[in-house]
């Protein structure tokens, strides 16, 4: 009798475990895509995951130094208004 109790008591808290579960907050459809120009690549890749966007990566020097480059300037330009996972094209500095 004990592991049937055992057995008992644990299907009872998670059913109550799974009646307190809230749903999880659904996310905007659309999001407006932050300014990352003048940012280094990593701080742009950042806000972009943050504001919910892809970036697609233009260098600007065919082959560049073993620097952390800078975003020059991006398209679609800041504050536009874009579906969640669109991407957004940065092009790359070296300095």
């Amino acid at each position: 009798m004990g592991l049937l109790a055992f057995v008992f008591d644990a299907i009872e808290w998670l059913v109550g475990f799974v009646r307190r579960a809230e749903p999880a907050p659904r996310r905007p459809r659309h999001v407006r895509v932050p300014d990352l120009t003048d940012l280094p690549i990593s701080e742009a890749r950042l806000q972009a995951m943050r504001a919910g966007v892809h970036l697609s990566l233009v260098r600007t020097q065919p082959n560049p130094p073993p620097v952390q480059g800078i975003v020059t300037q991006q398209s679609p330009g800041p504050g536009t208004r874009m579906r969640r996972d669109s991407t957004v094209t940065v092009w790359l500095t070296f300095r």
